[in-house]
């Protein structure tokens, strides 16, 4: 997966060159791709197949997708040495890939080409300018070329999600004073449940790695 550095990096160069960014989606991208190993899978009435391709829920299913993309792809395009999601093109277009969610950046002829290159092999879902793509809101201003990240929709889901919506934070210090006992308590007998508390981290650092919170 191409990296969230990167992926700032690009969007930033891409707004300040005027560039179109344009997002699609892969439609079933785990399905389909060749296995290379010998995986047998137990159907429901009992009967024992081999799987010859792909599917959701396989642990080698990201890897053979990543591998069917690169091969498709390399011939047209190269790929980062330095990050591995990053495809670059001698005409400064540039291809990002985070799974099945694609950018593309150059001009409205490139842009319009490598669409075309993807469609001979896979089945995309062409979404158009970029608007909001990984949980981030994008907003540009071609005039100013400028380009802004916002991901204030994602986080308001996750207070939501964890009932804390509508909480002021502004009497909260960090660092936290260790002297407090933030321990998990146990209510009515019941243990707390610790997949609450690392799901929320998990969360957070998702949004501070994408548009980096400080």
């Amino acid at each position: 997966m191409v990296k969230w550095a990167t992926i700032r990096t690009v969007l930033a160069f891409a707004a300040a060159q005027d560039m179109n960014i344009h997002q699609l989606d892969i439609v079933t991208a785990f399905h389909g791709a060749p296995l290379d190993a010998v995986i047998y899978l137990r159907l429901p009435c009992g009967t024992i197949v081999r799987l010859l391709r792909s599917i959701y829920g396989l642990k080698q299913s990201p890897r053979q997708w990543f591998g069917t993309f690169h091969e498709f792809l390399s011939i047209n395009l190269k790929q980062s040495t330095v990050n591995h999601g990053l495809y670059l093109a001698p005409a400064r277009r540039y291809l990002l890939l985070y799974v099945d969610d694609i950018v593309l950046c150059g001009t409205p002829g490139e842009v319009s080409n490598l669409l075309s290159l993807l469609k001979q092999q896979f089945e995309i879902q062409d979404l158009g300018n970029i608007e909001y793509v990984l949980g981030i809101k994008v907003k540009r201003d071609r005039q100013q070329r400028s380009i802004s990240l916002s991901q204030e929709l994602y986080l308001t889901k996750v207070l939501e999600r964890f009932k804390l919506h509508g909480t002021s934070f502004r009497d909260q210090r960090t660092p936290t004073d260790v002297s407090i006992d933030n321990s998990p308590r146990i209510m009515e007998g019941e243990p707390a449940d610790p997949t609450i508390y690392r799901s929320a981290i998990g969360s957070v650092m998702y949004a501070m790695l994408a548009t980096c919170l400080t």
